[in-house]
């Protein structure tokens, strides 16, 4: 009788943990016609997606054209400014971020006037106990 009850036990953690798994997705950014090369309206885009934590970011460009910067905060962002960013990537042709902290991420190119140009997008980045708590729907 203890087997039966152990088995069900298990059955139903196994269902449990298999309910509350999270896949994260891979968003290529500017998606596979465009990619990061500022010839695209970037914020269009990100409005069209749903990030959730532990989604990334894929950025593949040119090598030498463009960069990736994550800026601190909007006011950063706004101006375009790499001062104290939370990163910034050398000009390699190709980039990968994973959102790891749930909130506002504001990105874009430092590389000649790309940010100027338009080259920046913002989100907000949803935590997965979000999700998991029937928050918001996952997107594929």
């Amino acid at each position: 009788m203890a087997n039966k009850h152990l088995c069900i036990f298990i059955l139903a953690a196994t269902i449990v943990a298999q309910a509350t798994w999270i896949q994260a997705t891979d968003h290529l950014v500017g998606d596979e016609d465009l990619g990061w090369n500022g010839n695209k309206d970037y914020q269009a885009w990100a409005d069209s997606k749903k990030f959730l934590q532990m989604d990334t970011l894929g950025f593949f460009y040119t090598y030498g054209q463009h960069n990736v910067v994550v800026a601190k905060d909007k006011e950063a962002y706004d101006k375009c400014s790499t001062d104290g960013a939370m990163w910034v990537s050398p000009p390699c042709g190709g980039n990968r971020i994973t959102c790891w902290t749930p909130g506002p991420a504001y990105i874009f190119s430092s590389m000649n006037q790309d940010c100027q140009n338009g080259m920046k997008f913002f989100f907000d980045v949803i935590a997965a106990s979000d999700t998991l708590e029937g928050k918001h729907h996952m997107i594929k």
